[in-house]
């Protein structure tokens, strides 16, 4: 139900203004502004927010721990301050690359609709990835699904996110969006028309709960009923990587860049006026108009600066690695090139990197596949989608399927070698034994037989 207040303040207000502020139960929404995603009032909850901007502030460590403090209220919680952090902490490059990395291992994977014995549905497959006229779906209907899978991992990055599925059109969802998350409360389950406002609408019950995809993470401390999403940390360590490369621009502009130092005898105002804005423009005018014996213009470069500029340097490298560390499971997974040759890792062929990255790319995997079949597929079925309900969602597992190729080999090569070992000494292995060992049919070398001699 929404705020009594707010539904107060808006019977005082004129019909053509209330509409544009409070959209009406009746009709579509008719805003001065374009709203992205449905139109429909009971399909996009965020038809009810206010369009009021929320502004980028200056972030330092002391805002970072205000936002903690904030969510961590024992009465009216709140997430404003730490989302308006995060929307600044995913500008930098570090972040936003690891973040797109990370959904990249769970994006790019092939994928099954399959039954419980493993049978699996190609029909369905082409309904989510595809776009063929074969299903009935137009060029753009399958981006939603690919928009879905983004913004559900997005949670594990924010700690929640609220997804409106908006209207079904050609058997997708071309109007998918994602809600304001400093709207959107999970300590309420409520989507607020005002940043701070207390009471707003449910989207966990009539009439929004089947037209929207709520996903929240598990709780870090108990202290809320949501996570707080791995920006938190990397959060911290993105306003000293920020800060510091703010210090280092200050420190060329100082230590590094030449000054232009001017003498001049001039009195009149009007005169030293003329010859300061001379100075200021050296950079782009490159000539001066000077009196002979009164006014010099230098160029003054500083010299012997040393080696304090790699501070700076080295200490971005160590927050690009807790960052990295933090989003992707290992320092060196965004920066480095992991290979699989001539490297020691804890598995054989396998690097510290590459291991990491696979352990990350399972648990998103494992969240992504709880949120399509007990969020996602049940609310589709009362939309109409065919899809039975003994079949499922589930990730290809190539990478453990290519493993197994892998060792197949090896032991095939091994029984190789023992059986050239053994006819080196004289002996020979059943063929019908390493048929049976390795499933691999084994055959005799078919004799040629000698050429005809030529006649002479």
């Amino acid at each position: 139900m929404a705020n009594q207040l707010t539904r107060g303040f808006k019977s005082l207000l004129p019909d053509r203004v209330k509409n544009y502020l409070f959209p009406t139960s009746q009709g579509e929404v008719t805003t001065l502004i374009s709203k992205p995603g449905s139109h429909n009032l009971t399909r996009n909850v965020g038809n009810y927010a206010v369009p009021i901007q929320l502004y980028r502030i200056r972030q330092d460590i002391m805002n970072w721990r205000k936002g903690i403090e904030e969510m961590e209220r024992v009465y009216i919680p709140q997430r404003v301050i730490i989302q308006q952090l995060y929307l600044d902490t995913t500008l930098n490059s570090q972040v936003k690359s690891a973040m797109n990395r990370r959904k990249r291992l769970t994006m790019l994977r092939d994928f099954k609709i399959c039954n419980v014995k493993g049978v699996e549905s190609e029909y369905l497959k082409q309904v989510f990835r595809n776009t063929t006229s074969s299903v009935g779906m137009n060029e753009t209907s399958s981006h939603w699904f690919d928009s879905f899978m983004s913004y559900s991992l997005d949670a594990l990055a924010f700690g929640y996110s609220l997804i409106s599925l908006g209207d079904v059109v050609n058997g997708g969802f071309p109007n998918l969006m994602i809600m304001k998350r400093w709207l959107t409360s999970p300590d309420r389950l409520v989507f607020t028309a005002f940043p701070y406002s207390v009471m707003g609408e449910s989207f966990v019950s009539d009439p929004y709960k089947d037209w929207h995809v709520y996903i929240s993470t598990p709780s870090d401390h108990g202290v809320s009923p949501c996570g707080y999403g791995y920006l938190l940390e990397a959060g911290a360590y993105e306003i000293l990587l920020r800060n510091n490369l703010g210090y280092n621009a200050d420190f060329n502009e100082v230590f590094n860049m030449p000054m232009t130092l001017g003498h001049t005898t001039k009195t009149e105002p009007s005169e030293r006026n003329a010859f300061e804005y001379a100075l200021s423009k050296a950079g782009s005018l490159r000539w001066a108009l000077l009196d002979e014996g009164q006014d010099k213009i230098e160029f003054v470069e500083s010299k012997n600066v040393g080696t304090a500029y790699q501070s700076f340097e080295k200490f971005s490298e160590r927050l690009e690695k807790y960052i990295s560390k933090l989003i992707l499971g290992h320092a060196d997974a965004l920066d480095s090139t992991p290979g699989r040759l001539g490297q020691q890792g804890t598995k054989k062929g396998i690097t510290p990197v590459d291991q990491a990255l696979d352990e990350v790319q399972t648990t998103d995997g494992i969240f992504m596949q709880n949120v399509f079949n007990t969020m996602l597929f049940p609310r589709m079925r009362k939309f109409g989608f065919d899809i039975p309900i003994d079949y499922h969602f589930e990730f290809k597992n190539d990478n453990e399927l290519e493993e197994v190729k892998e060792r197949e080999v090896d032991l095939a090569k091994k029984y190789a070698d023992m059986a050239l070992a053994f006819f080196q000494a004289g002996k020979q292995i059943n063929p019908q034994y390493i048929e049976d060992q390795l499933g691999i049919p084994v055959t005799d070398i078919p004799v040629q037989a000698a050429p005809e001699p030529k006649p002479l």
